[in-house]
């Protein structure tokens, strides 16, 4: 049976509400300040459920997902979405760390303080539990 707002295309908002956790509200901003943009069918207005979003928006938006659920702020967000979106495809098979600046650093560079993030993870569209880490 498929999630509620799936089709072949990719999920409307209901669909990466379901599977990000994230708020009607928040998705919305993200889409309308154009920092994660529907790739397919942009629908003007808001309410209509009609946007679509494909793969590689929704591990962006569960990447946020998971940095706003360890209380990251917008100031480490907005960076943190822009450097995300730019990763070679590679890195998402890994665990990164997320500075409190919005850089994205490799989980082995010393001395990094930032929210460990499970990119594959994201990746595959799951929101996980990820820990603070201190690696150094």
């Amino acid at each position: 049976m498929a999630m509620s707002g799936t089709n072949a295309e990719g999920l409307n908002i209901y669909g990466v509400m379901d599977a990000t956790g994230m708020t009607y509200r928040m998705i919305d901003y993200l889409d309308r300040e154009g920092i994660v943009t529907p790739r397919l069918s942009p629908a003007k207005g808001t309410g209509n459920g009609s946007r679509l979003w494909g793969p590689e928006q929704l591990r962006i938006l569960c990447f946020v997902a998971v940095l706003r659920a360890h209380g990251a702020t917008h100031h480490t967000l907005i960076p943190a979405i822009r450097n995300v979106a730019d990763l070679d495809y590679q890195i998402w098979r890994q665990q990164v760390i997320v500075t409190a600046a919005g850089d994205i650093v490799p989980l082995t560079t010393p001395g990094i303080h930032g929210w460990l993030v499970d990119l594959d993870e994201c990746r595959q569209g799951s929101v996980v539990r990820q820990e603070l880490a201190a690696v150094g």
